[in-house]
């Protein structure tokens, strides 16, 4: 199957400088309202992966729990040699490693696709209640004349669950089966970049050097899916530096979950190519999306870009147009490298954390219990120079509308 491409609408994404934000009128104000002192998987706890963890998701598992996927940077060549951890936490803070999948092949002679894997995410098909795990993957070369190899020609692949619910999350995702061969060689291709060449040119707007680099899928309220698919224009020089930037998004659509999917150009249906990219900040990274609290029907993302030492914010109504990006400030040690998304907390994890975040002092009890909020994770990566590892961690925001 092969994927297209979408348009967001948007406006570039403002820092600010306190700990609330505003999107705009329809959508939640943004509050951190807890941020532990400690990592919760470090260098420590996770010895098997040498540069430590970037970029993922965690998601709600059917027993109420929490499952995390997430891209590792095991050993040499960094950011090259890639496996996915597969961890479980029971309350969001206490997790533990269950087991690898996806191991890169790890070459950077530029002839396999699955040289790196990055951008792990779980989606559960509702019609099925089985989960499919993307992913992309890349080629890579020494960088040269051309721009930045290291990870380039981003393909999106994906592969279904075992079986459906919890069962399917708890499987490994075809790797015993797998044989002599690795599990990544049957997965399936579901979005390549558009005519592309190492040498360029690169004539799209919203499709650089390292191809199609992240992928998030969401069902839109008639129950077709969009996706934001995210690119970096790693040529040198990028000529849309200026206009587009050079960590951009744009939107992809298709009718079911599998597929086929199509990038997206309003401007001209015939040219899904040469579709837009989204204003929503010029700069913007691994997105990932989730419904809102205060609109079942609506979309807000969490995203890597904007307001370091913070992390990125955007809304929806519809999951085509987006509104305000913004930057969320975050005061814990580290900056955010990537956020993992939001989850909203369940009453017995808001009970259990409640005199932390009231401690925190961010917060009133009043206000913690305050009608129209929500209470959610926010799962996030940050880069530890001390010790050269990317280290999680999971924090508290609150939304209000």
């Amino acid at each position: 199957m092969t994927l297209p491409k979408s348009s967001l609408v948007g406006v570039l994404l403002a820092a600010v400088t306190t700990t609330t934000t505003t999107v705009a009128a329809t959508c939640p104000n943004m509050t951190v309202v807890w941020a532990p002192s400690w990592e919760q998987v470090n260098k420590t706890s996770n010895p098997g992966s040498q540069y430590g963890m970037e970029d993922g998701q965690v998601i709600r598992r059917e027993d109420g729990g929490l499952t995390m996927i997430s891209a590792e940077m095991y050993t040499k060549p960094y950011a090259v040699a890639m496996q996915f951890g597969i961890f479980k936490s029971s309350n969001g803070l206490d997790w533990t490693r269950e087991r690898t999948i996806r191991r890169s092949a790890g070459t950077t002679d530029g002839m396999d696709i699955h040289a790196a894997h990055w951008g792990p995410l779980l989606t559960k098909d509702p019609k099925t209640n089985t989960w499919v795990m993307s992913y992309v993957a890349y080629k890579a070369l020494p960088s040269n004349g051309s721009g930045f190899l290291g990870n380039y020609q981003g393909t999106i692949f994906a592969r279904n669950a075992t079986a459906a619910g919890d069962a399917g999350l708890d499987g490994d995702w075809f790797e015993s089966a797998s044989g002599s061969k690795p599990a990544y060689d049957s997965d399936v291709e579901v979005v390549a970049p558009d005519d592309f060449n190492i040498n360029g040119p690169w004539p799209y707007r919203c499709q650089g050097l390292q191809g199609t680099d992240s992928f998030e899928p969401y069902q839109l309220a008639d129950g077709s899916w969009a996706a934001l698919l995210g690119t970096s224009h790693e040529e040198t020089p990028n000529p849309w530096a200026n206009k587009e930037g050079k960590w951009v998004v744009s939107i992809a659509t298709a009718p079911e979950l599998v597929g086929p999917w199509t990038r997206y150009n309003p401007d001209n249906r015939s040219e899904p190519a040469n579709a837009p990219c989204s204003d929503i900040a010029h700069g913007i990274e691994n997105p990932v999306v989730t419904n809102r609290p205060d609109n079942a029907k609506a979309f807000h993302a969490v995203f890597d870009g904007g307001a370091h030492p913070g992390f990125g914010y955007a809304c929806s109504e519809d999951g085509i147009s987006w509104g305000v990006g913004v930057g969320v400030p975050y005061t814990a040690a580290q900056s955010v490298r990537t956020p993992f998304g939001l989850v909203p907390m369940t009453a017995a994890e808001i009970k259990d954390r409640e005199k932390d975040i009231l401690d925190y002092g961010v917060l009133t009890p009043a206000q913690l219990h305050a009608p129209n909020t929500s209470l959610q994770w926010v799962f996030l990566t940050a880069h530890n120079n001390a010790d050269n590892w990317e280290h999680f961690s999971a924090s508290i925001v609150q939304l209000k509308w």
